[in-house]
């Protein structure tokens, strides 16, 4: 059985619930555009300096075209990396969404949970995405800040639209979750909206 953590601290770690990975291959069209900027870059260092490009030391004139390679590769480890991290959380009072550069946390009691539902987001038109407010989109995943079509926002964590979670807040906005069973992450927000 789990136990919730309470609002002093106490108790166990919050339960946690898969999200549905989707396809891992979408990583590749965030890191393979980054990885022909870096090409790119290294073939005009090597067209500048053809003799010495290999054994340049980083700190001279000739390895300056460098910085900006090194850079693009940190860019792109750190946008690969953050492409998996994908978490939901739930404590008992706050729903706790952590996806690739962005977390948004839901209280329970903000959530209008008598509407909420398992959906398919592509035959809802007023669902769509339709505009990045601050967020993460390749082909097949969705994560951030958006505006959907109808003009509210929306969080999302969207790997699956076939499946999603919907949860409309009492704010306006709405919360799009892929989840492995989002009947029971449902269920357990209910409950607890249920105990008060």
């Amino acid at each position: 059985m789990t136990r919730y953590v309470r609002r002093d601290g106490s108790g166990s770690d919050p339960r946690r619930f898969e999200v549905i990975d989707g396809t891992a291959l979408g990583v590749l069209w965030v890191v393979l555009p980054m990885l022909g900027a870096i090409g790119l870059a290294l073939v005009a260092q090597q067209d500048s300096a053809p003799a010495r490009w290999a054994g340049v030391a980083w700190a001279s004139p000739q390895a300056a075209g460098l910085w900006p390679v090194a850079l693009l590769c940190l860019m792109a480890a750190a946008l690969g990396a953050a492409f998996f991290r994908r978490r939901v959380t739930f404590d008992g009072h706050v729903l706790d969404v952590r996806s690739t550069l962005f977390r948004r946390r839901v209280a329970v009691a903000d959530m209008q949970l008598d509407a909420a539902g398992v959906i398919d987001v592509r035959r809802h038109p007023r669902l769509a995405l339709k505009r990045r407010r601050l967020g993460y989109s390749v082909p097949g995943f969705h994560s951030g800040h958006y505006v959907l079509k109808d003009g509210r926002k929306g969080f999302a964590l969207l790997t699956d639209r076939e499946h999603a979670l919907v949860i409309p807040l009492k704010d306006g906005s709405v919360v799009m979750l892929s989840m492995a069973q989002p009947n029971a992450v449902l269920a357990a927000l209910r409950t607890a909206a249920a105990a008060g």
